[in-house]
């Protein structure tokens, strides 16, 4: 699979590295803010998360986060990676669908933490990064669907117990 990066607006690019280097001392914060927000946005998503430290979950985000914005100038770069990341998110049974509340809620945990600095051009252009990104893996997972004989539009079921939320722990290792 390939993806076209050409095209990359640099002001963009300028813009999210530089707001990222604004974001460091709050960076700790990002992926309890994030994952509480998806989940609240999306709560059927959560259980994909079954099982997992969510700990874990969220250094992986925060190192993806900080491999791209460090490659903006040369996303064509991460074709491998992004390819393998959506192989890996077919496995876990992430779908299309599942997205646009992932891009609703890191703009809104990246608004959280950079409070009056996440302006109107701010959120453009992280907006453009995510549709970028997600456009290419919402692509590799189609194509790993398909070529496993699954649909990549299934729908995740909401769990029936009534305690599945307690298993959840953010300080899990």
């Amino acid at each position: 699979m390939s993806y076209n990066f050409e095209g990359n607006d640099a002001g963009a690019t300028k813009i999210v590295q530089q707001s990222w280097v604004e974001l460091q001392p709050s960076v700790p914060k990002l992926p309890l803010l994030f994952y509480t927000k998806f989940w609240e946005i999306a709560p059927e998503t959560k259980p994909l998360f079954a099982g997992k430290a969510i700990r874990v979950q969220g250094e992986k985000l925060i190192k993806l986060l900080e491999m791209v914005v460090k490659g903006l100038d040369e996303l064509k770069n991460m074709q491998s990676t992004l390819d393998m990341l959506a192989k890996k998110h077919v496995a876990s049974g992430v779908r299309e669908a599942m997205f646009a509340p992932l891009g609703e809620a890191l703009y809104i945990t990246l608004g959280t933490l950079l409070g009056d600095k996440f302006t109107p051009e701010v959120k453009a252009a992280w907006t453009h990064l995510y549709t970028h990104l997600a456009e290419v893996i919402k692509k590799g997972l189609v194509e790993e669907y398909h070529r496993q004989g699954k649909s990549p539009v299934a729908v995740v079921e909401k769990p029936k117990e009534a305690g599945f939320w307690s298993k959840f722990s953010l300080c899990k290792a």
